[in-house]
């Protein structure tokens, strides 16, 4: 059926195959105690966007990163 629309499914960007990964990442950024006006490093949470999903098992590796036993 994409063929039949002139889309070759091998050359679509591994986003629109696979999908898009949407997880949490842990990041340290540079802050300063207010008190002591230290310098101190924070870990700070942010969304990460993984447009390059794995394949396989390497991607059964990934998932299972993120399961909480």
């Amino acid at each position: 059926m994409l063929f039949q629309n002139g889309i070759n499914f091998n050359e679509l960007p591994s986003w629109q195959k696979r999908g898009v990964g949407l997880y949490w990442e842990s990041y340290e950024k540079e802050g300063i105690n207010p008190q002591t006006q230290e310098k101190i490093l924070a870990t700070r949470k942010r969304i990460k966007i993984d447009y390059e999903l794995p394949l396989k098992e390497a991607y059964t590796a990934f998932v299972s990163r993120f399961m909480v036993s």
